[in-house]
């Protein structure tokens, strides 16, 4: 799979552009897709943690409508598009359009969270898209992909 956008081979991959702002470099990233499965102990005075799985692993954690999205000031934009196989998962959405809508429900202001619960589903579920380009609204009906 890759993506087209913000992150290509002309550029630095997302973990050196991210590396440039950390002390260390970035090898990943663990996102709520994972921290949902485990209870996370903090032990500041020793510092360690410890991690309990309290739920079992969610094969389709990652199956979602295949845009990658942004937020600045409560706006969600798209900045990257994944591709497997060689095309686009969603077509008719590029880089920089503005998610206004998923199937009716609004996510101007909402968390990162619900929008992507809204994106998310069982693969070839469709997911209708309110995006805005150049000041133009239109709509987008998108399959949800396996990633």
């Amino acid at each position: 799979m890759g993506v087209r956008g913000g992150w290509d081979k002309a550029g630095p991959s997302l973990f050196e552009w991210y590396s440039q702002k950390t002390p260390e470099p970035v090898a990943g990233f663990i996102g709520g897709n994972i921290l949902r499965q485990f209870r996370v102990e903090i032990d500041y005075a020793n510092a360690a943690t410890y991690w309990k799985r309290i739920a079992p692993p969610d094969p389709s954690d990652l199956d979602q409508v295949g845009i990658t999205i942004g937020v600045h000031g409560g706006k969600y934009s798209v900045i990257a598009l994944p591709n497997q196989n060689g095309k686009a998962t969603v077509a008719g959405i590029g880089v920089n359009d503005e998610l206004l809508s998923v199937d009716g429900v609004a996510v101007t202001g909402a968390t990162m969270g619900k929008v992507l619960t809204a994106l998310h589903g069982r693969p070839g579920e469709i997911r209708k898209l309110v995006l805005e380009r150049n000041g133009n609204s239109f709509s987008v009906n998108a399959r949800v992909t396996r990633f």
